[in-house]
C-alpha cells in the first residue's frame, strides 16, 4: 500500500499516559513532517491517511475537532482501531471509585504501569472514563467540527490467560466473590468488548456499513493481528468517496454506562506485613522458560492467594490458590525479556488485606540479530522534540521494543542541527541534515535525521481550543507519589500532592548523581499540595528526582528536563 517514505509512526510512548490535553500536538505534527518529507521527495501531497490504535484515534480526533485542522484540512481519512470513543469501563474502575474491587485493579494496574516507566494517576486513564471532561469535550463541545471519511475497526474477544488484563480481573474478582468471567460480564453490562473496550464505544456510534469487526481478539496487540492489518490495509485501498465503507457524517459516540461512579480513590486498609515472597530474591536471575518455585508465607488470617506475573510482554499469567502459605511454581514465558515482577496479593473472606512484590531479571539468552528503525530518514520540527522507535530482533524469533531501555546508546554526528534529549529523545535545533548513531549490544544503526521548519499553525490553533487545561490534583490519593505537571519541562513546573493532613512541607530536587539542586519549604492548603517550582533556565537537561518531606513521611518523583529551545 504505502511506502515507507509516505509513512510516520505518530509516536507518544513517552506520554501516553498523560491527558489527551497533553498530547494534542502529536497528530498535526507528524502530519506536518510527512507532508515536509513528500516535499522533499518531489511529490505532491496535501493530506495524509490516519490509522490510530485505542487512545490514538482520541488523539486523532482532537486534532481533527480542532481550531487547527479548520485552517490546516490536512486529513483525507481516519481509520480508528479499538478506540473507545464513549469511553472505557476499566478507566472508572480504576480511578473513580473507593470500592475494594478498585483498590485491587488499581494495585495490579499501577504496578504494571510502573513496569513501562508510566502511572494510571499521569491523566489518561482519567480521560478515557466514561463522562469524563474530555470525552464530553470529543463528544459534544466539539463533536465534528471537523469531519473526514471514516470508519472503524472492531475487535471482541473471551477472556484468556496471557493478557494483562485477565490479571486485573483475576485479582479483582476475589474481592466480589465472582468468577472472572462473571465480573467482566459486570463490568461491561453483558455487551461484547475486547477485555477493555465495549463493542459499542470502539463504533463511535458510525453506521454498521463503516464498521467491521473481528471476533476472538483482544484489545492489547491487536495492531499486529493478521485479519486487523489486512483490513487496515484493505481501508487503506478503498476509495474515501466509498460510502459503503467509510462515513461521510462524522461521529455519533453512543452514550456510556459504568458501575462505577466518580469519587477519588483511597488507599485499601492495608494490613502491612501479612503478604511475604520469601524467594525469590529480588534481582536474582533467570532464564525465559525456567521454572520458579516462588515460596510466600502469610498471617493475620489470610487464606487465599493470588500469584501473578507482570512482564512487558503480552504473556503474563496469574495462579489463584486456597491456602495461605506454600510454594507456587511459576513457569516464566519463553519470550519474557527484561525483568519480571511477582506480585502475591493476600485475601481474607474476600476482603483485600496485603500483598508483596519481588522483581527478576529474565537473561536474554538468545543472540541479537540486528536493530531497525521502521522508515529511512528521521524527520523533526524545529524546537520541537520526536521519540527515536527502535526494535531489536533476537535470533529465537522474538522482538521488542528497545526505546527506553537501558544499554541503548545514542549519538549524534552533528549536533549543530540536533541534540539528543534523554529517553529516545531528541530535538531539532536549525535546519538541515545529520545522522544519529544507535547501538545496542553491538549492533548498530545509522539513522539520517532531517530537521525542517516548525509549524507556528498548530500550536496557534491547538492552543486556542476551549478545553481548560486539566488539573492533575483530581488525580492524587493521599498514598500517591508526587506529580509533576508538565512533564517534561523546561525547568518550571507544578508539583502537586494529596496528604493525610497539612502541614509545612520541605521539597528537595536532585539530579543523577544524587546533588541536591533546589530545596524550598511550603504548606498545603485543604491538604494538598500545589507548588509552583522553578529551578532555572539553565540547568541542564536530564532526569531529575523530587522528594517532599511532610506527615513524617517521605515522597518522591521524577521527572524530565528539556533543553531549552
Amino acid at each position: 500500500f504505502y511506502l515507507p517514505l509516505l509513512t510516520v509512526r505518530a509516536n507518544y510512548e513517552p506520554s501516553n499516559d498523560a491527558f489527551l490535553y497533553d498530547n494534542r500536538y502529536v497528530v498535526p505534527t507528524d502530519i506536518n513532517t510527512l507532508l515536509a518529507r513528500a516535499r522533499n521527495n518531489n511529490i505532491s501531497a496535501g493530506k495524509v491517511d490516519i490509522i490510530a490504535h485505542s487512545m490514538g484515534g482520541l488523539v486523532a480526533r482532537y486534532y481533527l475537532q480542532s481550531n487547527a485542522y479548520s485552517q490546516k484540512q490536512d486529513i483525507h481519512k481516519l481509520i480508528t482501531v479499538n478506540t473507545p470513543h464513549s469511553g472505557a469501563p476499566i478507566a472508572n474502575l480504576l480511578t473513580n471509585t473507593t470500592s475494594v474491587a478498585a483498590d485491587a485493579a488499581r494495585l495490579l494496574a499501577e504496578l504494571f504501569a510502573n513496569q513501562i516507566n508510566g502511572s494510571i494517576y499521569n491523566g489518561a486513564i482519567s480521560d478515557l472514563s466514561i463522562n469524563s471532561s474530555a470525552l464530553t469535550y470529543l463528544n459534544s463541545s466539539t463533536l465534528n467540527n471537523g469531519v473526514v471519511p471514516s470508519h472503524v475497526i472492531i475487535t471482541s474477544s473471551q477472556v484468556i490467560n496471557d493478557n494483562f488484563w485477565h490479571l486485573v480481573f483475576a485479582a479483582v474478582a476475589p474481592t466480589l466473590s465472582m468468577s472472572i468471567n462473571d465480573f467482566v460480564s459486570y463490568l461491561f453490562y453483558n455487551q461484547a468488548n475486547d477485555l477493555l473496550v465495549s463493542t459499542s464505544s470502539q463504533s463511535g456510534g458510525l453506521p454498521l456499513s463503516a464498521r467491521t469487526t473481528y471476533p476472538n481478539i483482544f484489545h492489547i496487540g491487536s495492531y499486529n493481528n493478521s485479519f486487523v492489518l489486512n483490513e487496515i490495509v484493505n481501508a487503506l485501498n478503498i476509495n474515501s468517496s466509498n460510502t459503503n465503507y467509510f462515513t461521510q457524517n462524522g461521529f455519533a459516540p453512543e452514550v456510556a454506562n459504568s458501575h462505577y461512579r466518580p469519587v477519588a480513590p483511597t488507599e485499601f486498609n492495608r494490613i502491612v506485613s501479612s503478604v511475604k515472597i520469601n524467594s525469590p530474591l529480588q534481582n536474582q536471575s533467570y532464564n525465559p522458560g525456567s521454572i520458579v518455585p516462588v515460596d510466600i508465607s502469610t498471617n493475620n488470617g489470610v487464606n487465599r492467594i493470588v500469584l501473578e506475573g507482570i512482564s512487558r510482554v503480552n504473556n503474563s499469567n496469574f495462579v489463584d490458590t486456597l491456602f495461605s502459605n506454600g510454594v507456587i511454581n511459576y513457569q516464566i514465558p519463553n519470550n519474557a525479556t527484561g525483568k519480571l515482577k511477582f506480585i502475591a496479593i493476600g485475601y481474607k473472606s474476600n476482603n483485600l488485606i496485603d500483598y508483596d512484590t519481588v522483581t527478576i531479571n529474565i537473561n536474554q539468552t538468545s543472540p541479537i540479530d540486528s536493530i531497525s528503525f521502521h522508515s529511512d530518514t528521521l524527520f523533526v520540527q524545529v524546537n520541537n522534540t520526536l521519540s527515536i522507535p527502535l526494535t531489536a530482533y533476537f535470533n529465537n524469533g522474538t522482538s521488542i521494543d528497545i526505546n527506553s531501555l537501558a544499554g541503548v546508546q545514542f549519538q549524534i554526528t552533528d549536533t549543530t542541527f540536533a541534540k539528543y534529549v534523554v529517553h529516545s529523545t531528541i530535538q531539532g535545533k536549525q535546519i538541515g541534515n545529520t545522522k544519529l548513531n544507535a547501538n545496542y549490544l553491538g549492533k548498530f544503526k545509522q539513522i539520517p535525521i532531517s530537521i525542517i521548519p516548525e509549524d507556528t499553525t498548530i500550536k496557534k490553533g491547538l492552543t486556542n481550543n476551549n478545553q481548560v487545561n486539566p488539573n492533575p490534583v483530581t488525580q492524587l490519593t493521599p498514598s500517591d507519589s508526587v506529580r509533576i505537571y508538565p512533564n517534561p519541562n523546561r525547568g518550571n513546573f507544578t508539583a502537586y500532592m494529596v496528604l493525610r493532613e497539612d502541614d509545612e512541607v520541605q521539597i528537595e530536587i536532585f539530579n543523577q548523581i544524587g546533588e541536591r539542586i533546589f530545596a524550598t519549604k511550603r504548606k498545603t492548603i485543604n491538604k494538598i499540595l500545589r507548588a509552583s517550582i522553578s529551578i532555572g533556565s539553565t540547568i541542564q537537561n536530564g532526569m531529575y528526582y523530587i522528594k517532599v518531606f511532610g506527615n513524617n513521611k517521605s515522597y518522591s518523583g521524577k521527572f524530565i528536563i528539556l533543553p531549552d529551545k
